[in-house]
């Protein structure tokens, strides 16, 4: 199993409560839907993929 490291972001109110509605209606904690997010835009954007 991997290590998973672990990063603070400050987020503004507005937006940690559009993300927390986000991981409510798609069943899972609010760390796991920003991981998804970051893994999903990591795979699309041809700048990081490489």
């Amino acid at each position: 199993m991997s290590k998973l490291e672990q990063v603070a972001v400050r987020l503004d109110p507005e937006l940690r409560e559009k993300l927390q509605r986000a991981a409510d209606q798609d069943q899972r904690p609010l760390a796991g839907l920003i991981r998804k997010v970051l893994h999903d835009f990591t795979k699309q954007s041809p700048q990081v993929a490489a």
